[in-house]
Parts: structure tokens; C-alpha cells; sequence
């Protein structure tokens, strides 16, 4: 059992990149990212609100997470021809990570919003979700880790069948759609206005990205740093799984009771 307590941090692997992977992750990064910016500027226009926009500065802000993310959860990404944005904990942030964190987590917060904010039912955040962690698993991390090798994952990681271990993207997905239904909530049933509005639809994104993390990826965390067999990592990765589903069925199930007791309260008018 003394293994067990015997936290530690592992040096990350000897992994490296190209010049033209680099790159052309960056400009991929971009491009994906002024394609999400155009459909907040739609979404904006429609609604006659920037709340959008407020959740991809949030989005921006959350980069701030991913070198403690990365090193407890232990994802390295190389130096190599990197264009560092800044460093903490020793590990160089790439340019693109706050790229990736704009789009992917602004994004996915203007989805949950923009789906409840439109009539959609509580109950229909889970279809999105799942579609988040496709999303997440198939059309970004499994392509940047096992086909082009941008980045890495390494140690005991649990879930681990092609080299993205899969309780990640649980993990990340749940913040930003928790992040959209609590400025839903905020707006359509707390009556928030104004720049109490703005600053939380702001602030509620790294608020929950860092507390899903902190609440789900903990027992994964502890397993990953520890001296125990797999095996124990693999059990700390799926309950690290059930803890963000359930913070998932926590959120939505709070949104379906909101729901039942204002039926009939007729919409907000425009910010």
C-alpha cells in the first residue's frame, strides 16, 4: 500500500516532431478556428446577443489549464519547432493550443448554449455530448497522436487501444457543454443581464473546465502518478468516465426539473 501514496512526476518521453507537422497542425488549427468564429458571428447576428463571443474569450482563457493537464495527466508536447505562446511547469504551450482551446472549448459552450437557448430539451445535450467525444476522439486527438504524431501520451495510461487514451475526451468535453448550460440557466431563468451576464458567460468556461477536471480526472490523475499496477489505472480511468457522465446527468437533470417548474415563462428579449 506504500506504493500507493508515493505520488510522483514522470519525466516525459524522449518524443519529437517535424518542422512541417508542427506547422501544418498550426494552420490547421486556425482554419478550424476562423471556420467556429464564423459560426458564432451567425449564431450572434441571430440571437441579437454576444454571448458567442464571450464564450471563446473564456475558451482563450482556459489555455492556462493545459500544461497542469498535461502534466498530471501526462501528454507532452514537444518543443521541437515549436512557436511557444508561453511555458509553465517547464512545458512550452504551442501557439496552437490556444487555437485548439478557442474553438474546442468556446465551441462546444456556444453548442450547449445555442441548442438549449433554441428550444432544444435538456435531455437533447446528451446526443451532444456524445457527438463531442466522436468529435474529440476521431476528428482531432486520434489523428494528431496516432497518425501524424504531433503530440504524445504516455505512462500506464488507461483506455489506451491506438494511443488516445479514451477517458480523456469525457473529461474535456463535459466542461464546455456544462459551461453553455449554466449561462443558459443564467440568462433564461436567473434574469442575468448585462456585464453580470458577460462576465460570467466569460469566467463560467475556465470555471468549468478546471472543476470537471479537478472532479472527474482526479482518480486518474492519482492512479497515473502512483506506483500501481495497470490495472488500478484502468479502474481509475473508468471511473473517472462514470464521474463526468454523472456530472453530465447532474447538469441535465437539474436543467429538466428548471424546465418543469417555469413551464410556460415565456423568453428572455435580447441582451
Amino acid at each position: 500500500m506504500a506504493g500507493f501514496y508515493s505520488l510522483g512526476i514522470e519525466s516525459p518521453p524522449n518524443f519529437t516532431t517535424s518542422a512541417g507537422v508542427h506547422n501544418g497542425f498550426t494552420a490547421v488549427a486556425a482554419v478550424v478556428l476562423l471556420g467556429v468564429i464564423f459560426w458564432a458571428v451567425r449564431v450572434a447576428r441571430r440571437e441579437h446577443t454576444a454571448i458567442p463571443f464571450f464564450f471563446l474569450l473564456g475558451g482563450a482563457l482556459t489555455v492556462g489549464y493545459e500544461p497542469i493537464v498535461d502534466v498530471l495527466g501526462k501528454c507532452f508536447l514537444p518543443k521541437d519547432y515549436q512557436w511557444t505562446l508561453f511555458t509553465v511547469l517547464d512545458r512550452g504551450m504551442p501557439v496552437y493550443a490556444i487555437f485548439v482551446y478557442v474553438a474546442f472549448v468556446g465551441g462546444f459552450a456556444i453548442m450547449a448554449w445555442d441548442h438549449l437557448n433554441t428550444g432544444g430539451s435538456p435531455s437533447g445535450l446528451w446526443k451532444w455530448y456524445a457527438g463531442a467525444i466522436l468529435i474529440n476522439t476521431f476528428l482531432f486527438e486520434s489523428l494528431a497522436v496516432s497518425i501524424f504524431s504531433v503530440y504524445t501520451y504516455y505512462g500506464h495510461q488507461p483506455c489506451n487501444f491506438w494511443g488516445f487514451p479514451l477517458w480523456w475526451p469525457f473529461v474535456n468535453t463535459a466542461g464546455p457543454i456544462l459551461a453553455g448550460a449554466l449561462v443558459y440557466a443564467a440568462r433564461r431563468h436567473g434574469k442575468l443581464r448585462g456585464r453580470t451576464l458577460a462576465a460570467i458567460s466569460v469566467l463560467v468556461v475556465p470555471m468549468t473546465d478546471g472543476a470537471v477536471n479537478a472532479a472527474a480526472a482526479y482518480p486518474t490523475w492519482l492512479a497515473l502518478n502512483s506506483d500501481v499496477p495497470p490495472w488500478i489505472t484502468w479502474c481509475a480511468g473508468a471511473i473517472t468516465i462514470g464521474l463526468a457522465i454523472l456530472i453530465m446527468r447532474g447538469v441535465i437533470g437539474a436543467l429538466d426539473t428548471i424546465h418543469a417548474r417555469t413551464a410556460g415563462i415565456p423568453a428572455v428579449v435580447a441582451d
